[in-house]
């Protein structure tokens, strides 16, 4: 399938890839709406962001951290893609291109997470 439009930030001929994950994410975002987030299976097979901070200046929120678990990166430091949901008790978010569990943060950042 030929895209007719040009994608920012998508590599040529891996547009069909970033439709997929916008599809995903999407339908992740509005099930964990109803059903008050993944499910335990969900966050059971999710790869693991410990010691992870946000990524500050970057315009759009990503987190780093030490990743294990992950079925193409690591074990060891990364960054993930942009953040569109987080647990506010921390407990997972969902980037991008999945789901992960977070571990401990390094440190709190004031308002991270929260909404006025």
């Amino acid at each position: 399938m030929t895209i007719c439009f040009y994608m920012p930030g998508v590599r040529h001929g891996f547009e069909h890839v970033a439709l997929h994950n916008l599809e995903a994410l999407t339908r992740d975002l509005l099930r964990f709406q109803v059903e008050g987030g993944p499910t335990a299976d969900e966050l059971a097979g999710a790869p693991l962001l410990s010691d992870w901070a946000a990524v500050p200046g970057t315009g759009v929120l990503r987190l780093v951290g030490i990743v294990t678990g992950h079925p193409h990166v690591g074990p060891g430091p990364g960054t993930t893609s942009p953040v569109h949901a987080i647990d506010r008790a921390h407990a997972w978010m969902r980037s991008s291109n999945r789901l992960w569990r977070l571990g401990p943060a390094r440190h709190v950042v004031h308002g991270f997470g929260s909404h006025a």
